[in-house]
């Protein structure tokens, strides 16, 4: 079985399908686990994660993998999918230069819940 990487709130994006990997593969481990230090350890990592998974999991797409986007990246994650769903190729362009992104991606929070994680804020599709 392929060890999946702890998930932390350094993770500018977070996806679902990881999370729910992790709380699986935690959860077999603690089942197994030889010592009580690393058991505590990955219990607290598996509070955590559970506790994101309940904030989250009010997304349509939890389970089939929907993307969390850290608070600080959320201007250029709106920026990103701007160009992602517009006919525009040229972003570099006016008016593009002009758009102010924090104002636009605070605009787009309307369409996203915000959870908390190890300290940090995300925005998940709601």
């Amino acid at each position: 079985m392929k060890e999946h990487t702890e998930i932390s709130g350094l993770d500018i994006h977070i996806n679902s399908r990881d999370v729910i990997a992790r709380i699986e593969e935690l959860e077999d481990i603690i089942e197994n686990a030889h010592s009580i230090s690393d058991e505590h350890i990955k219990e607290e990592e598996l509070a955590n994660l559970k506790e994101l998974e309940e904030q989250a999991s009010c997304s349509p797409d939890w389970k089939a993998g929907e993307v969390l986007i850290r608070e600080d990246a959320f201007a250029d994650y709106a920026r990103e999918l701007a160009e992602e769903i517009s006919e525009v190729r040229d972003f570099k362009a006016w008016p593009f230069w002009h758009i102010d992104w924090e104002a636009a991606a605070d605009s787009l929070k309307n369409d996203y819940q915000e959870v908390n994680f190890n300290g940090e804020t995300y925005y998940i599709r709601a």
